[in-house]
């Protein structure tokens, strides 16, 4: 390159000095000659030079941020999370400051899904339990009394037994989905039937004093969290009340759509039960903290269900209340139709 430059100014100093021969502008004289020439290259050598240490230097400042952006890759290549949070000091082009935003934006994505198919499938295994009881128990009562009970009573265990099945195939589908191939990058989004989850969550109940409502101008939204993993977390907010509180508890639900100021879906499961104690309410959303005695290790429930939401921006809280329990649940509406 600088012998390039330094071959460019020569010619072009030639070519001046011969014009001015020729126009009489420099004296026909050779040590003049000489010496301008000798001037000219001298100063043509020190811009040439200064360019050079220009160019490198802006070459730097632009190829920085780039070098920035694959070094944050590479760790979070590594499984360091958190790594796009922040944006480049010093971006110097737009180019660089839209690269490194989708990339952190890519980036995200992919973490948000890793969490969200991470808890997912530890809050499966924790529910896994609830249906397999609930079929196994069907399945000894109509072995030991198919002859003695009635044929609405029979089909009240097959129906048990179908719903039961149907949460299985639902839980294990939904967990299979997380590791296709073109749900890798596309957009993490479900539609979701408000009506179809209040029929299918009440029919897990029947027995039970369950009323779900629905308050939406439209029961159809698209939303981050899936029908599966929706229907799920209400049952199992349902059935802890049960749980605790005895098959007698009263649990209402409400499904409701807030469109202000920020679309979101907001749902209540609220207990007539004694409630929870003051001394254990921070802790009920932390792992492993359980107050089964019986069991040999903690619970995962709530604490899965919390970090389930928050991998697909949402929310839990335990909110005050006159009587018992409630939850409230928040989950963005992506689209209304």
């Amino acid at each position: 390159m600088i012998v390039g430059c330094l071959g460019l100014i020569g010619l072009t100093v030639s070519a001046i000095i011969l014009f001015g021969l020729y126009l009489g502008a420099i004296p026909r004289n050779f040590d003049v000659v000489f010496d301008l020439s000798r001037r000219f290259m001298v100063a043509g050598a020190l811009v040439s030079i200064v360019g050079v240490l220009i160019s490198i230097l802006i070459a730097s400042k632009i190829t920085a941020p780039v070098h920035a952006i694959i070094e944050r890759t590479e760790r979070s290549r590594a499984g360091r999370k958190g790594v796009f949070n922040t944006l480049l000091r010093t971006p110097i082009t737009v180019e660089h400051k839209q690269l490194m935003q989708s990339v952190s934006a890519m980036v995200k994505e992919l973490e948000r899904r890793e969490e969200y198919a991470k808890y997912f499938a530890s809050h499966v295994v924790h529910e896994l339990s609830n249906p397999l009881s609930a079929i196994k128990g069907a399945l000894e009562i109509l072995k030991d009394d198919q002859f003695t009970m009635s044929p609405d009573e029979r089909q009240q265990f097959i129906d048990i037994i179908e719903n039961n099945l149907s949460t299985l195939t639902g839980l294990v589908d939904e967990l299979h989905s997380q590791t296709r191939d073109d749900r890798l990058l596309g957009a993490n989004t479900f539609e979701i039937d408000l009506q179809e989850i209040r029929s299918t969550v009440s029919g897990y109940f029947p027995n039970n004093q369950i009323d779900i409502q629905v308050d939406a101008e439209s029961d159809r939204i698209k939303s981050t969290l899936s029908s599966i993993a929706l229907e799920s977390i209400i049952r199992s907010l349902i059935g802890n009340s049960i749980k605790h509180c005895g098959q007698e508890v009263s649990v209402a639900v409400t499904l409701r759509a807030i469109m202000s100021p920020e679309k979101q879906l907001q749902i209540d499961v609220a207990d007539d039960g004694s409630g929870i104690p003051d001394s254990i309410k921070k802790q009920i959303f932390e792992e492993f903290f359980t107050t089964d005695l019986d069991r040999t290790s903690g619970g995962m429930g709530l604490a899965n269900v919390k970090k389930l939401l928050e991998a697909s921006s949402g929310s839990i809280a335990l909110i005050e209340s006159s009587k018992g329990s409630t939850f409230r649940l928040s989950i963005p509406i992506l689209e209304t139709f």
